[in-house]
């Protein structure tokens, strides 16, 4: 077993490693836009860290129930696990972001999140980063492994489409895999404005796509309101 001293110091290093390199990579321009945005929403701002563990989603999922915040967008940090390799060629943002995302997905399916508190609604950025393309092994997984089936009363494609995702897929292919695996009244309109992996146009985006014209209002205008609960428009 390793020493357990040895073993906190490392998480804190990576940790400091990680904190490092979103100072680095930090514009002001950015920061004064996102701040200026935040100043003047006119609902309410919860800007908080996540973790990976089950137990701390439930933590979040208590006190934001307990405030009264039942819409909750969820966007990726840097990842601390495996993080060093992220960092080589920069690909934090390229790589990390979307097993990140999917990873805090699987969390939420996992630690029962969404069935202790059915209230709650949560949009995963990026068209759920990974989640997706993993549901399969997800669902498997839970067929064979002992843990996993004990955890969660049906496999974790039942809960996909009780979350919301957005559409910043970055290709028609993708996207059209996130409607089929999320369903039409679960994505809605994502730009990633103001990170430089977004679009400029993310309604543009959707044309090579040809919805038809009740899908594409959906994404426009009616899965965002229903998911920020604002009723029909």
């Amino acid at each position: 077993m390793a020493d357990p001293f040895s073993k906190v110091l490392e998480l804190l290093r990576l940790e400091a490693s990680a904190i490092e390199h979103a100072a680095d990579n930090l514009d002001q321009a950015s920061v004064d836009r996102s701040i200026d945005l935040m100043s003047n929403c006119a609902s309410k701002v919860v800007v908080l860290g996540v973790g990976k563990s089950g137990v701390i989603a439930q933590k979040i999922a208590q006190t934001l129930t307990s405030t009264g915040t039942v819409a909750i967008f969820v966007h990726p940090q840097a990842p601390i696990l495996g993080d060093a390799r992220f960092r080589t060629n920069n690909l934090t943002q390229v790589a990390g972001f979307p097993l990140e995302t999917a990873l805090a997905m699987t969390r939420v399916i996992f630690g029962r999140v969404l069935e202790r508190w059915p209230a709650l609604r949560f949009c995963f950025a990026h068209g759920g980063g990974a989640f997706a393309y993993i549901l399969p092994r997800l669902d498997k997984g839970w067929e064979a492994v002992a843990d996993a089936h004990a955890a969660i009363g049906q496999p974790p494609s039942a809960y996909a489409r009780r979350v919301w995702v957005d559409s910043l897929t970055l290709h028609p292919r993708v996207m059209a895999f996130a409607l089929e695996t999320f369903g039409p009244e679960r994505v809605v309109l994502g730009s990633d404005y103001p990170f430089k992996m977004g679009v400029d146009d993310p309604v543009a985006a959707l044309e090579p796509l040809h919805l038809d014209a009740a899908v594409r209002r959906r994404l426009l205008v009616d899965n965002a309101r229903e998911f920020l609960g604002l009723g029909p428009a």
